[in-house]
């Protein structure tokens, strides 16, 4: 938990309100809901806990009533790119905002930590995320939906430009820091290790 806390009221909120998140997209994911009477989807309510859902219908609309899909979507990409090594324990961050102006969902942000990735630390010839261990992204691996906006997204961005773009930034910053990059590797050479890094918060 990054944020202020104060209280041990505040400490439990956020542990139960994550716990809620967590059993609602497990549960919209896992379990079988083709007799919604018996076993209906679930929910998150205004104050953290699971509330059932009767008038959901699929999958989706049990996940996006917690989770930002368009940050899960986003952060799912990113990592399929940079394959953060980190990511299936470390370097993963939430945020959430519970205010009463809030959305109340849980936002996949602050994507850090690269200095073992882009493929420096192992050779993927598979999609990174699924072998990645990181649940909170691996769950929806089976979901169309999930698939259909992924696809539509990186259509999205490949065609704004954002990968040749992000291309063409990092040989102009390469270049520019030519010096800095040769000084920072020197400094790790010397330490006994490679250069960056450091300890990630826990997701």
């Amino acid at each position: 938990i990054k944020s202020d806390v104060y209280f041990e009221e505040q400490r439990l909120f956020i542990q139960r309100t994550m716990q809620t998140v967590w059993d609602v997209l497990y549960d919209a994911v896992y379990t079988d809901h083709s007799d919604l009477a018996a076993h209906p989807y679930y929910t998150m309510d205004g104050d953290g806990n699971r509330v059932a859902a009767p008038g959901f219908t699929t999958a989706y609309e049990a996940i996006a009533s917690v989770v930002d899909v368009d940050s899960l979507v986003d952060m799912f990409i990113l990592q399929e790119i940079c394959q953060d090594t980190d990511l299936g324990w470390s370097s993963f961050y939430f945020s959430i905002d519970m205010s009463p102006d809030g959305n109340h969902l849980l936002t996949y942000t602050a994507p850090w930590d690269f200095d073992n990735g882009f493929g420096q630390m192992q050779d993927n010839t598979t999609l990174f995320v699924l072998n990645a261990d990181n649940p909170w992204l691996a769950m929806f691996w089976g979901e169309d939906w999930f698939w259909q906006r992924v696809n539509a997204r990186f259509d999205e961005a490949a065609a704004a430009g954002v990968f040749t773009g992000v291309l063409e930034m990092l040989d102009t910053v390469t270049r520019v820091n030519a010096e800095a990059y040769e000084r920072n590797r020197e400094r790790g050479a010397q330490r006994g290790g490679a250069a960056g890094g450091g300890a990630g918060g826990r997701r």
